[in-house]
């Protein structure tokens, strides 16, 4: 329920291949633990398959590999616990499939003469960062974007700022109750190795999370910048994944420094990821309504296309009037203004998929307004 994806009908695209993908990392994690050359054979195929399917899966199932192979170099053992180096360059897989990925999208591509929309742009570092960092802001702004929906005469900073003091009261408080029922019932308290084993975990969780979040936002970055709009909402779909475990690090953290015993721990983690939760589902129904009502104007929209023109035929040309809008490209629906210039792909295959045609073409034309690139008719 991370409210930074609002693209759902993406999650359906993509489902198998993800599945797929988790599948697979956990077989390769099987794997580093027991060496059996089959399980990396099937882990491999099932990459294979993601990268394939979707190419979005990429940076975090290869970070997963990489983590992996520092979790388990062997230098960090004692010779009775280390894996054997033939193993553990075994771990390496996904980097392999990682270069093939890299070599094919950065000169094979160009060899072959193929183009799409999804090109690489962005290849220095500089430029990376920067992408990287609208991200960064894109998972953590997610948060605060719903709060702002419902009172938006407030400024950010101010709702910002009255977020984070309510959830800081909020976990004062669910510290003084938790620790009053460890009173109550006399709850044992854990030694201080353990609370400091505990801690170190919660600290190990961060770290995981900091990388796959990082590592979710590959390749998109080398596309566009994420944000939260509609469209580019879709590049937050794995960096989810780390900044979910993320959050879980940051609350285990921050209810291991104060708390005393396992079950206090547990319960203050419940209360400081309660927020969270109500957040996010409360984003989550929205969004769903609003896809509804989309689909419901979709609906309309096509039904009155197909009352004004029932039977088009191969080499037609079909054209959208859209009247009554602003001139300036804002959002409309669930996409940004598509201007005729950048032949849009999506209504032509639209019309072809509604009139069972091969060679309609389609466009979109803005009443009134005098947008660059314009098609003049």
């Amino acid at each position: 329920v991370y409210p930074a994806n609002k693209t759902r009908m993406w999650m359906v695209l993509i489902f198998l291949g993800w599945v797929l993908g988790c599948f697979s990392a956990w077989l390769l994690y099987r794997y580093s633990r027991n060496g059996k050359v089959w399980l990396l054979l099937i882990a491999a195929l099932g990459y294979a398959y993601a990268f394939l399917e979707y190419e979005g899966t990429l940076g975090i199932l290869t970070a997963w590999g990489v983590l992996l192979m520092l979790y388990t170099f062997p230098t960090l053992y004692p010779p009775g616990k280390r894996i054997s180096l033939l193993r553990w360059a075994g771990l390496a897989m996904p980097l392999v499939l990682f270069g093939a990925y890299l070599f094919y999208r950065l000169n094979l591509i160009y060899m072959i003469g193929l183009r799409g929309f999804h090109q690489i742009k962005a290849t220095d570092p500089l430029s990376l960062l920067q992408n990287l960092a609208a991200g960064a802001y894109a998972l953590s702004y997610g948060w605060i974007e719903p709060l702002h929906a419902l009172v938006p005469g407030l400024r950010i900073r101010g709702l910002v700022s009255i977020a984070l003091i309510l959830l800081v009261i909020w976990f004062l408080l669910g510290w003084r109750w938790s620790a009053h029922q460890s009173r109550r019932h006399s709850w044992l308290p854990v030694s201080e190795d353990e609370r400091r084993y505990a801690i170190r975990q919660s600290l190990f969780t961060c770290a995981a999370g900091l990388v796959l979040s990082a590592a979710g936002f590959f390749p998109f970055i080398t596309y566009a910048p994420p944000g939260l709009d509609f469209f580019s909402s879709r590049f937050n779909t794995y960096a989810v994944v780390g900044a979910s475990l993320l959050l879980v690090g940051l609350a285990e953290l921050l209810t291991w420094a104060v708390a005393r015993n396992t079950r206090q721990a547990a319960m203050m983690f419940t209360l400081f990821i309660l927020p969270f939760l109500i957040v996010g589902t409360g984003s989550e129904l929205a969004i769903q309504r609003q896809t509804q009502l989309l689909w419901q104007e979709y609906r309309q929209m096509w039904q009155g296309i197909f009352r004004a023109a029932p039977g088009l035929q191969d080499n037609a040309a079909g054209v959208l009037v859209v009247a009554h809008t602003p001139c300036n490209p804002v959002e409309y629906g669930e996409r940004q203004y598509l201007f005729s210039a950048i032949a849009n792909l999506e209504l032509t295959n639209a019309f072809n998929a509604f009139y069972g045609t091969q060679h309609i073409s389609a466009d979109f034309v803005y009443q009134g307004c005098d947008l660059p690139n314009q098609v003049r008719f």
